[in-house]
């Protein structure tokens, strides 16, 4: 859960985006997950490495081979396993995947969609689920600046989850869906590894290759050095590293050599996609959310100041604005709003009624040390 911090800025924040829903709808949704901090993204720093990886587009290495990571815009290295990679290539933003139970959805979609400015993905699942996202395949994109247009989504995540959180409210409201889970970033990368290069064309020797390449490397990194044959035109060698013992150190040491020999020759040097390993790396993200899960909290004598049978951030707001004398409660929402039982409307109460949103307590009214 979000610090409390965190709640109060979003709780603030909620304010304003309810008085641009009741100008621009003259409606409010009643469901009580609308504005709701606990579905706000909580996202990480996008340029953090998933677990088990690490930065390395600033090393040498990577800065003089830029031109073999050619899959993804953001690349990170294996920690254990230093010939492994991770190059994220595909990313979505602000996904809500929906189970629908009729047609109308789309009507209330339309409704959002020029807020939202964001892809509409087709009907999945034998018609029932529908993926509504913004998202970047770096493979296939035409951007000039593929890391820009990344961030420029990744920083919009915010300004558009309070229009997803009415858009689904609205949706759930009237009966169109059954489900609605929310994802706020994810990446998916391929897996890469420096395992194997070949040489085409190379006028020495199977035996003059082999001693070549251990004079670059340690023995135990290489595997094995093999004839290879590409075609009728062209043959040579092939150089495959150790899956244990073996570094990208090696891989590159060998290549930059191999590319300093005399002579006219070929190099086939790509950074393979190491999906027959088996190799398994982490999905860059978080999520996804079950926006319909808690949309309203049972009801309670304490917490409930817009006396509607339910306590909802809706609720908090109301109590925040009293605490600050902005608005004047009347006696049954005096009553309600001493969540903490100690017969006064302060502070105290505002942090109480946000625990029991946040699940920290289980009932109100509850004093809390």
């Amino acid at each position: 859960m979000r610090k409390l911090k965190k709640v109060m800025t979003a709780i603030v924040s909620g304010l304003a985006a309810l008085s641009m829903l009741i100008s621009s709808t003259g409606v409010v949704l009643p469901v009580g997950a609308l504005w709701d901090y606990r579905y706000a993204s909580s996202v990480t720093d996008l340029c953090t490495p998933p677990e088990g990886y690490e930065s390395f587009e600033d090393s040498e290495l990577y800065q003089n081979h830029e031109w073999l990571f050619e899959y993804g815009a953001l690349n990170y290295r294996s920690i254990e396993h230093r010939q492994f990679f991770a190059s994220y290539y595909y990313f979505a933003f602000s996904m809500v995947d929906l189970t629908i139970t009729n047609d109308g959805w789309e009507t209330i979609y339309n409704k959002y969609s020029e807020a939202l400015d964001m892809d509409h993905a087709t009907l999945l699942a034998l018609g029932k689920t529908v993926r509504i996202m913004d998202s970047i395949n770096v493979s296939s994109c035409d951007y000039e600046d593929v890391d820009a247009e990344i961030l420029k989504r990744y920083n919009s995540i915010e300004e558009k989850y309070d229009t997803l959180m009415a858009m689904c409210s609205e949706m759930y409201e009237a009966g169109c869906i059954e489900s609605a889970e929310y994802t706020p970033f994810s990446a998916i990368a391929k897996p890469l590894i420096a395992d194997g290069l070949c040489v085409y064309d190379y006028a020495g020797t199977q035996e003059e290759m082999e001693l070549f390449v251990t004079s670059i490397c340690p023995e135990a990194a290489v595997k094995k050095v093999s004839c290879y044959i590409s075609d009728e035109l062209h043959s040579g060698y092939r150089v495959d590293f150790a899956y244990e013992g073996a570094t990208a150190e090696d891989f590159f040491a060998v290549l930059d050599a191999v590319s300093e020999l005399e002579g006219e020759h070929i190099i086939d040097a790509n950074i393979y996609v190491a999906d027959e390993k088996g190799y398994d790396i982490p999905v860059l993200g978080e999520g996804p959310i079950d926006i319909l899960a808690e949309l309203e909290k049972p009801a309670t004598t304490h917490g409930d100041l817009n006396q509607d049978g339910k306590v909802t951030v809706l609720d908090a707001i109301t109590l925040s604005k009293a605490n600050i004398q902005a608005i004047t409660l009347n006696e049954s929402q005096t009553a309600a709003a001493d969540c903490n039982g100690d017969g006064l409307i302060d502070s105290a109460d505002v942090t109480v009624l946000l625990y029991y949103l946040t699940d920290k307590v289980d009932v109100l009214p509850v004093t809390i040390e």
